[in-house]
């Protein structure tokens, strides 16, 4: 058997039949032609710190319910849907939709919380159930803002996806 000597470095092409050097530039330059723009790895972390979030999210709908809260699981088994909803969509839309209801129940929260609201007494009444309840307050505002830059993220994915579909 004869073994063939293969050259790492270099390439011919089947057209001009002129050797062209396989160097480290010339393979990213071709990928960034041929393939749409890489994810960014904070992107990949606020995915990931996302889901984390909706598991948070999840546990104050056992939470509420142990303290007999049940308006209160309610707005957060609400907020858990829409999260899991715009997790799975990835839409510049539904994160902008997400961050307002986020941002919207966090204040319905937040206000029942120091003041007597109707249907949602219990908040103010239980100094327990306020106590557990103060850091769903951040949870919802740091949501609002990983879903703010994840959008952010998705409008300028999708503006560079358009622009190499154009050069194509």
């Amino acid at each position: 058997m004869q073994s063939q000597e293969m050259r790492p470095l270099e390439t011919s092409s089947e057209r001009s039949g002129e050797v062209v050097e396989n160097s480290t530039k010339a393979m990213e330059v071709k990928l960034e032609e041929n393939s749409e723009p890489m994810t960014p790895n904070y992107v990949v972390f606020l995915r990931e710190l996302f889901v984390g979030m909706i598991g948070v999210h999840a546990l104050y709908i056992f939470v509420n319910f142990i303290f007999r809260n049940y308006p209160g699981s309610l707005l957060s088994l609400l907020l858990t849907i829409s999260a899991i909803y715009t997790h799975f969509d990835r839409r510049v839309a539904t994160y902008s939709l997400n961050t307002g209801i986020e941002l919207l129940l966090g204040i319905t929260i937040g206000l029942s919380v120091y003041s007597p609201v109707q249907g949602f007494e219990k908040y103010f009444n239980d100094s327990n159930l306020k106590r557990v309840t103060l850091p769903q307050l951040v949870y919802c505002a740091l949501f609002a803002l990983i879903s703010i830059i994840l959008a952010r993220f998705e409008y300028k994915f999708n503006q560079k996806r358009i622009i190499n579909s154009k050069r194509t």
